[in-house]
């Protein structure tokens, strides 16, 4: 959905090759500082308050990446206690925060990262991918609806006893809830009906994960009153597990991981939704939680859909190709959109990251409105050990100022700040030999009147003929130029998720499929891309997102336990409702807008084809979806491969693929000639029997002759449309033709 809440602080992940042991970038430690701060408050019986929110908890868990089974017997010497193991080289790891930072630096470790809380990012939106189509099998072979697979989510706010995920005889399809209360990678797990009917929902003040949950899978439909609409999820057959919680990357790992392992031992095909995003990091796929992520989904063969962000609108990036005439960005740290009471200007994390490892210059410089051009105090972004400009006691709270260089007093940033601090370090990435500037900042001006007269400028400059990539959190930072020339501003390009940038994952986009009065949403022009609807590049060239889907405005189902008034009736208006005089019980659906919509409407067809075809892979579906979308009829930018036809999928993959792996074998010794309306003339010169054997798509035997002769006719017209494998076998060779039945 488009609101998004963020509770942490963003952080900057990169390991650079100045520092000689992997380590924590600084904000991640400007975390640790300040959980240390929080649990000292909370022992002491104070109240900790910050502008930002503090996790208040005496052991914190890190994504550690490694390289072998000798680092986890390292870290765990140094007190680190391994709560779960994801993907095939990630581990989960739990210590108190004192130990953090040591463990980070275990030999065989290769990339670290604090827990952190991740952002949150049906009506006309089915028929404009020709899911009622495919309901009721038109022009395929039949309806399709997900039976047989495995739907995997994790969100927050889920009531998974809602109705919209009952089956026909009213048992729950929901056959698994991870409940992740704490903010760590230990869930209570829910598994049999009993234990699942106990369950209310991870939040009452949420229903983002019981809207996406219902569109990629709810199931429910009045048929006894003419007037209900069809609020009918994607794939409203399928088998769904469902992993809840505030939405922690450690939590999401934890929970994929569980997820893709059910499936495999089920046997069945696997597909996962994460409707989270995130704006920092590489872009590339190579932070470690990207990688993990990608990681699960290679493991367990999964397809995983993610949202592609909310930040189009955002001018949270800048992407920029320098040239001669122009080897510079220079834009403002500015506010993001949560607002903050005081002088405050800015606060957060920029990363910024060339496409290879030629490296760059980085300044922070301060600049007046009315004379931009005179520099009032520049510190330059050093390589090999931080460096940091502070006033008052700020600095000390977020950082370990025995790891860094400090200009305390004597500039101008002393009398134009008060307890702030701005600063970061720059070099190559030790993991994908980028260069890299990392930057932090907290910028509270002494007054109104410095608030509105100074502004903190970035300026890079790098060598002409390179793209440099710049990014920032959105929420309380920002990129802009305030209307003073010379200076870039962001356009959306570069706003795309930075999790959803690897390479076995589908990045998913938005566009407008209904307009609905009161809903709280812009309107849109009806088929155009969503304003929201992130959109970029990767440095590797790939365009993103992958494919669009419906996504403004949705209908869907909303958390049972979610109030109906006040803020929650405005951010989840009520669409409809259901009486059920049996359990006296009242279900709600509701609107909602967003990638976190468009999503799991894509993971919902993805299910879909592979019910078509359960051998399909990763690579296979996001072949399909790019080869069968529909192209945008509007000129906007990010649309990716264009509109997902779901419709036409299903049409690619029952006429492409095969029970057999070979199609139309063209052996000698076998003549099939083709009569009209699926009769077929055999010939098997010189053998002395042939046999034929016709298959549904899905493998089933449907019709078989056998003749004692070199020659034989089957007729397949009595049987129903659809496609169709025909085998023939004589006594030393054989034939496989596929073949489709028309009316």
């Amino acid at each position: 959905m488009k609101r998004s809440l963020v509770l942490s602080i963003p952080l900057c992940i990169a390991s650079l090759a100045a520092t000689s042991q992997v380590n924590f970038r600084d904000a991640d430690l400007i975390r640790l500082r300040e959980i240390v701060s929080s649990c000292t408050s909370v022992k002491n019986g104070q109240k900790f308050s910050k502008t930002m929110p503090s996790i208040k908890h005496e052991r914190v868990e890190i994504i550690i990446r490694y390289d072998s089974e000798t680092a986890l017997d390292e870290i765990k010497s140094k007190g680190g206690e391994i709560v779960s193991l994801v993907g095939t080289r990630t581990a989960i790891i739990s210590t108190s925060p004192d130990k953090a930072i040591d463990i980070a630096a275990s030999n065989g470790v290769s990339g670290a990262k604090l827990s952190s809380l991740i952002k949150r990012t049906n009506n006309n939106a089915m028929t404009f991918s020709n899911i009622p189509d495919i309901r009721i099998g038109k022009d395929i072979d039949k309806p399709y609806d997900g039976k047989g697979i495995v739907l995997g989510i994790f969100d927050t706010g889920i009531d998974p006893n809602h109705i919209n995920f009952r089956d026909e005889n009213g048992e729950n399809r929901v056959k698994m809830v991870l409940e992740y209360a704490e903010p760590t990678a230990n869930p209570e797990i829910y598994k049999t009906p009993a234990q699942i009917s106990t369950f209310t929902s991870d939040t009452r003040s949420e229903s983002h994960g019981t809207h996406v949950l219902g569109i990629m899978g709810g199931s429910f439909y009045d048929t006894s009153d003419t007037n209900a609409p069809d609020l009918r999820g994607v794939a409203p057959g399928a088998e769904l597990i469902v992993g809840c919680g505030e939405g922690y990357n450690v939590q999401i790992l934890d929970a994929l991981e569980r997820i893709g392992k059910y499936a495999s031992e089920q046997g069945k095909p696997c597909v996962m939704n994460l409707s989270f995003g995130d704006n920092l990091g590489p872009h590339d796929g190579t932070d470690e939680f990207t990688e993990a992520i990608n990681d699960i989904a290679e493991k367990y063969d999964a397809v995983i859909c993610l949202s592609a962000g909310n930040e189009r609108d955002t001018p949270c990036s800048i992407i920029k190709l320098l040239s001669d005439e122009d080897p510079y960005i220079k834009t403002l740290a500015l506010k993001g959109y949560t607002e903050v009471e005081g002088y405050f200007q800015t606060f957060g994390s920029i990363e910024i990251w060339g496409e290879d490892n030629t490296p760059f210059e980085v300044s922070l410089d301060i600049i007046s409105r009315s004379k931009p051009d005179d520099i009032l105090y520049s510190l330059q972004i050093p390589e090999k050990r931080s460096s940091y400009a502070s006033q008052g006691d700020m600095i000390n709270e977020y950082l370990d100022t025995r790891r860094m260089d400090l200009i305390t007093e004597g500039t101008e940033f002393q009398n134009i700040y008060s307890n702030s601090f701005m600063g970061g370090i720059a070099g190559v990435d030790t993991y994908n030999h980028r260069y890299t500037a990392q930057l932090n900042m907290y910028l509270t001006a002494r007054s109104a009147a410095n608030a509105n007269r100074y502004f903190t400028r970035i300026t890079i400059k790098g060598k002409p003929g390179k793209k440099v990539f710049m990014y920032c959190d959105g929420s309380y930072m920002s990129f802009g130029n305030r209307n003073i020339p010379g200076l870039d501003i962001p356009d959306g390009a570069g706003s795309n998720s930075n999790m959803a940038s690897g390479r076995n994952t589908l990045a998913v986009g938005s566009y407008v499929s209904a307009n609905i009065t009161g809903s709280g949403y812009q309107e849109g022009t009806i088929g155009d891309i969503s304003y929201f609807s992130s959109y970029g590049e990767t440095p590797d060239g790939r365009i993103m997102p992958d494919i669009c889907a419906p996504g403004q405005v949705v209908v869907s189902s909303r958390n049972t336990y979610l109030s109906t008034t006040g803020s929650a009736a405005i951010y989840y208006p009520l669409e409809y409702s259901y009486q059920d005089f049996e359990h006296k019980k009242t279900y709600y659906w509701t609107s909602c807008a967003g990638t976190s919509q468009a999503s799991p409407h894509m993971a919902g067809i993805a299910a879909l084809w592979r019910q078509a075809n359960p051998n399909l892979t990763f690579s296979e579906i996001q072949q399909i979806a790019r080869e069968t979308a529909s192209a945008p009829t509007f000129n906007s930018t990010g649309w990716g491969y264009g509109k997902v036809d779901a419709l036409a999928g299903i049409k690619e993959i029952l006429g492409s693929s095969s029970v057999f792996d070979i199609i139309d074998t063209a052996t000698e010794g076998i003549i099939i000639e083709p009569q009209g309306n699926a009769v077929y003339r055999i010939y098997a010169p010189g053998q002395d029997c042939v046999s034929a054997t016709i298959y549904s798509i899905q493998g089933t035997e449907v019709k078989s002759l056998t003749s004692r002769s070199d020659s034989m006719t089957i007729d397949a017209s009595s049987l129903a449309t659809g496609v169709y494998v025909l085998k023939v076998t004589g006594s030393h060779s054989s034939r496989t033709l596929k073949f489709t039945l028309k009316q």
